[in-house]
Parts: C-alpha cells; structure tokens; sequence
C-alpha cells in the first residue's frame, strides 16, 4: 500500500502483523505500521490523530483486562525519504531544476529577438536556410548550457551540500533533455514574437514567475485552487522537479520518470513547433 499512498490514491495506510491478535491475547505489545501521505499534512495529521486516539483507548482497556500486559512504550515516527527533515534535502534539487529553467529560457529568448534589433535578422531572409535549421541551431547552445548548468548544480548538490543522489543518473539527464527542450521551446516563441530584447526580457519574466509560483517548489501544487492546479499541469518545471527530486531521493524508475517526461516532451513539441511557424510567417 505505500506505493498507492505514494499515487495519492490513499491518505493513510495501516498494516497490522499477522500475530497482532494472538500478541494482544498474551499480554504482549503488538506493533502496527502506519503510512501516511505527508504531502498532504493538514489531512495526515488529522488522520494520525484519529488512530493514535484508537490506539490509546485500545491500550487503557488491554490495561484494565491485562495489567500484567507489556505494552509498546508509544508511537515511533519516522520520516520516509527525509529521516531527519533536513531542508537542503528538499529545497536544492530543487532550486538546481530552477537554476536549469533560467539559462536556456533566457539564452533562447534574446537570440532572435537580438538578431532583429540589430539587423542581422535580415540577412536570414536571404540565406539558404529554412525556420526549422534556424529553430535548431537556436537550440543547441541552450541544451549545451542546460546541461552544463545541471551537472554543475547537482554536482554542488552531491558533494557541497551532502545530499544523497540514490537514483540513476542516465534516467536524470533523461529527464532534464525533455525539460530544458521545452524550456528552449518556449524562450523561442518568446523571442519569434518580439521585436526587441526589451520586450523578450519582459516576456521572459512574465512567464517565469507563473512558472515557478505553480511549480510546486514553494507552495505545494495540491493545496493550490482548481485552476492553478490544471495550469501545473502544463508546467515543465512542475514535472522537473519531482524528477529531480525523486532522483535524489526516492531512487526513481523508468516508470516514474517517463510519467512525468512524456509531458515534457508534449510541451516541447508544441512551443517549438509555434516558434518554427512564427519564424516562418515573419521570414515571408
């Protein structure tokens, strides 16, 4: 069941021993395990309140039928993914998933933009090249940069800051390809629809701030309204993080991955193909 608390299909979770009953019967303590989604804190602690009452009632009548019954000494907690609850376990990967979205989102958004206020944009319309050889020679500095800003942080990660990284490296930088792809897709619409580097610095931000606010990095994504949780959805730094995050900490599979890469890799086909048909337009 941790795995379906792990979907969010289930708040909590109790797994009773299969000697529970006869350990009760001899007046020995029993151990229960309880599971609960701490995403969801406010729920989770209602809901281990309610049972710790159960559990409490349970031991004052085994008290009063059994006095001689030894009794567990009380509730044990632990903290699954983050034992201690150290912040910089939480909060680098992910700022280093935020670290990634800033360079190629603002590589890409000034290129083309740069390109037509200071006139060489012209020079496209004449050469032997078509939008989509342009659309990618504008992206492959950006993933290059991604890329590099991304080793760097999580290098910093692992051995500056002592975070444990207990997850696959290969399916990682899986995962950052697809994002700093849609990253770049949409710093190059950015830049197809402005005209100077003023107005793409001013797109840049306007979408940047969305983009982090809803990413979960500060406030979680499920105690957000209805309609900023569907906007999550379609956001890549959203699905970056809990990639970046589950890598370091919770030893991430394909699975896990893919479901949140596929729309990455959605969001990157559809920014990138709106900043080729962009460009084309305003080439003829």
């Amino acid at each position: 069941f941790s795995n379906a608390v792990d979907r969010q299909r289930y708040l909590v979770g109790v797994r009773f021993p299969a000697d529970f009953s006869r350990r009760i019967e001899r007046g020995q303590s029993a151990e229960v395990q309880l599971t609960l989604d701490g995403r969801r804190a406010n729920a989770g602690q209602i809901a281990s309140a309610y049972i710790g009452t159960i559990a409490a009632q349970m031991n004052a009548d085994i008290r009063s039928n059994q006095p001689q019954a030894r009794l567990a000494p009380g509730v044990e907690l632990r903290h699954w993914f983050n034992p201690n609850l150290e912040f910089f376990w939480f909060i680098v990967p992910a700022l280093a998933a935020s670290m990634v979205l800033i360079t190629p989102l603002m590589m890409t958004s000034l290129s083309i933009a740069r390109e037509r206020e200071m006139g060489t944009f012209d020079q496209l319309l004449v050469s032997p090249v078509t939008p989509g050889q342009i659309i990618l020679g504008k992206t492959l500095p950006a993933v290059f940069a991604g890329f590099f800003s991304g080793s760097l942080i999580t290098l910093l990660a692992v051995y500056a800051f002592k975070i444990p990284f207990v997850g696959s490296v290969a399916l990682m930088y899986c995962g950052m390809l697809c994002f700093v792809l849609s990253v770049t897709g949409i710093g190059l619409t950015v830049s197809a629809v402005t005209n100077t580097q003023q107005q793409a610095m001013l797109g840049v931000f306007f979408c940047m701030i969305p983009l982090i606010m809803t990413s979960g990095f500060i406030t979680p994504v499920e105690n957000m309204p209805t309609v900023l949780q569907f906007f999550s959805e379609i956001n890549p730094l959203k699905h970056y993080i809990i990639i970046v995050q589950g890598c370091f900490l919770k030893d991430y599979g394909w699975r896990e991955i893919a479901s949140n890469s596929w729309p990455l890799v959605a969001i990157a086909t559809v920014m990138l193909t709106s900043a080729t048909l962009i460009l084309r337009s305003r080439l003829n």
